[in-house]
């Protein structure tokens, strides 16, 4: 006991002798090890940083704070496992005559061993892949891609730092668990949980009711604003209703199906349901686990996917033409618009280009609280937050109307004309205090204003006599809102023609021109005040340049945590195919012992070890298709409007996701039917 040599040998030996439990292990912490640095390492490229994307910059760093949070919490859960399998082994050594301090030396060479290994190869491979991965980025990006290899020694300190930590802990934690356990436990350790397992009827119904209330918060939110509050909400709630589901309600189901004697009563019935019933105590954890990261895969791929495919539609939605020019005013009527199209024409001939599509839109905007056909404006802070009954309202005249979309609309002062993108309106409609009557209802709305409520569910386009009547109307909402009050608007739009580098320069040089700058103040008619008057104005090239950055960082850190959480559930996977596979061997010669076939035992244990394997995959589907409406709601957000594509991208990442599965389950069930015929 006192040779220096001992210990570390007998670590090596203990190692190498359960090489079924270490070896994924160790791939598992090379593999976490390698991500932490390639993530550190891009997040803190040189190269990276002197392109100034802030957008990028915030994705990576979350990316590292992500992969460091998965780093500690699974490499804990899987050295729980090893630990739990080891407790015979480790029992074995204590009876034998080994002391607690002897066997706390043994853990401890076996934790630096696989530490310093893990860190070292994991390191090397991070530093090899780092390059090809920085490229992958890049290219995604839309980035000239000119870096040098390098190595990062701050990305090498923090993953030795955070590793380091975690090996200590995880040492820590399993010399604890040692000492407070007695001999006896530690023989019995790999044996527990045979009791049947009671009903755990209290959790069920928690389970139920919490899978229940995020469904429908999945299901019935309509507001996209409300979807983003609410999805932490019912991710919550869904990965609680989750593990209740594996821990309590399939136990409930399976006993209830044992009672049910017509049923249970019957040879593949009866070892099926009883040997699930066993699985389901030993194993709810793992499976509540699978099924939980299964579901992040296929939330990640599919809405980072999906944004990705669908950059060219979030452009069209936020920005429909090249340049977009608005200004916001406080006085009617106030913008000369004719100058702004003549400085147009002469900016874009100085620039060897043409303009097309040119159009010019006045109107004013403002909210309400919808009730029916009345929209009421007195709306109380706490009450902006709940926007299930707030409407957007449009109001344009009917000579701005008809100018813009070639019609002949004539109304009177208390008439009005209304397009509706959900609900229509009674013949009689209040907004306030003042009432007009719904004389014609519109069927085609003006694509370049509707766009910009793509966001709300409800939304109308109003039209009204002229000036007068949208001068009340701007005075009733800036009563009632007072500092939060709606302006005048005026928004130009046109195209340009020329390729997207000469639309850049165009875009750039603008500001030098008096269509910007210096010729804002021409545009204000006679005695207008300019410092009521704000100007933004929006470019498709540079827009589109963003979200390439934005959506392409957001699909490389979708990728990159997928491949993460499908090493993660791979690894449970196949612990738990060789947990069943040694706890099935006594079970699969006692069954032949008592009667049935081989053919019978072995179709008996196939079938469970299917239906459990397959249930996390059939639940972490049921909660991406209840999510599915939330999810397109949030991205819409974002200017996605294809829910066609949004369906198409999932149903592709599901499908794949499953075959990868069903690959995985191959693939793991050899080395389970091995363990079993031995």
């Amino acid at each position: 006991m006192n040779n220096l040599s001992f210990f570390p040998k007998l670590a090596i030996q203990n190692i190498k002798k359960n090489g079924k439990f270490y070896f994924p292990y160790i791939l598992t912490c090379i593999g976490t090890i390698a991500g932490f640095y390639i993530m550190l390492s891009i997040s803190g490229n040189d190269g990276v940083l002197s392109m100034n994307r802030p957008n990028l910059e915030s994705i990576l760093q979350m990316g590292c704070t992500l992969v460091g949070i998965f780093s500690v919490l699974f490499l804990f859960y899987t050295n729980s496992f090893l630990m739990k399998r080891r407790t015979k082994e480790i029992g074995l050594y204590n009876v034998l005559g080994m002391e607690k301090k002897h066997i706390g030396k043994i853990l401890f060479f076996e934790t630096l061993f696989i530490g310093i290994f893990s860190l070292i190869v994991g390191l090397l491979i991070g530093i090899l892949l780092d390059k090809l991965v920085l490229l992958a980025l890049t290219n995604l990006v839309n980035l000239d891609c000119g870096f040098q290899f390098y190595i990062s020694t701050k990305a090498i300190i923090y993953s030795f730092i955070l590793f380091g930590i975690i090996f200590l802990a995880q040492l820590i934690y399993n010399m604890l668990r040692i000492h407070l356990s007695k001999p006896i436990e530690l023989l019995n350790g790999g044996n527990k949980g045979e009791k049947e397992p009671k009903t755990k009827w209290i959790l069920t119904i928690l389970g139920v009711l919490s899978l229940g209330i995020g469904y429908y918060i999945a299901v019935t939110t309509q507001n996209p604003l409300d979807a983003l509050s609410l999805f932490f909400l019912a991710v919550i709630l869904v990965v609680i209703g989750t593990y209740f589901l594996f821990i309590a309600v399939t136990t409930s189901v399976l006993k209830v199906l044992k009672k049910n004697k017509k049923f249970y009563y019957k040879p593949n019935h009866f070892i099926s349901v009883s040997g699930m019933i066993y699985r389901m105590k030993q194993n709810a954890v793992g499976l509540a686990n699978i099924c939980i990261l299964s579901t992040m895969v296929l939330v990640m791929i599919s809405g980072t996917v999906c944004l990705y495919a669908g950059i060219d539609d979030t452009v069209n939605n936020s920005c429909p033409e090249d340049i977009v020019m608005e200004y916001q005013y406080e006085n009617n009527n106030i913008i000369n618009t004719d100058k702004i199209y003549d400085n147009v024409i002469d900016y874009s001939k100085q620039m060897n280009t043409t303009v097309s599509d040119y159009k010019k839109y006045e109107y004013l905007s403002f909210a309400g609280k919808q009730n029916g056909s009345n929209f009421s404006l007195d709306i109380k802070n706490h009450d902006v937050y709940n926007m299930n009954d707030v409407a957007s309202m449009i109001f344009m005249t009917a000579d701005e109307y008809n100018n813009t979309t070639g019609n002949n609309i004539s109304l009177k002062n208390n008439e009005i004309a209304v397009y509706s993108n959900q609900n229509e309106l009674s013949e009689t409609v209040s907004i306030g205090d003042i009432e007009f009557k719904n004389k014609t209802k519109l069927n085609d709305t003006i694509k370049e204003l509707s766009e910009v409520y793509y966001y709300n569910q409800n939304y109308y386009i109003i039209i009204v006599k002229d000036n007068n009547v949208l001068k009340d109307l701007y005075t009733l909402q800036s009563d009632y809102y007072g500092d939060n009050q709606s302006y005048y608007t005026t928004k130009i739009l046109y195209n340009i023609n020329g390729t997207e580098e000469e639309k850049i320069v165009y875009d750039e040089n603008i500001f030098n021109s008096d269509v910007t700058s210096s010729g804002i103040h021409e545009y204000l008619e006679s005695g207008s005040d300019a410092s009521n008057l704000s100007f933004n104005i929006e470019f498709k090239a540079q827009l589109e340049k963003e979200l390439y950055e934005l959506f392409s960082g957001l699909l490389f850190l979708g990728i990159f945590l997928g491949f993460l959480f499908m090493m993660a559930a791979i690894l449970i996977i196949y612990y738990k195919q060789i947990s069943e596979g040694y706890e099935d061997k006594e079970r699969y010669n006692i069954m032949q012992k008592v009667g049935l076939s081989k053919r019978e035992v072995k179709s008996s244990i196939n079938s469970q070890v299917l239906m459990v394997f397959f249930l996390p995959i059939i639940v972490a589907v049921i909660h991406l298709s209840f999510s599915f409406p939330l999810i397109n709601k949030m991205i819409s957000i974002l200017g996605f409007t294809n829910p066609n594509l949004f369906l198409t991208v999932t149903l592709i990442t599901a499908a794949v996701f499953i075959l990868l599965y069903s690959i995985v389950y191959i693939l793991t069930s050899k080395i389970y039917y091995n363990i079993v015929k031995e």
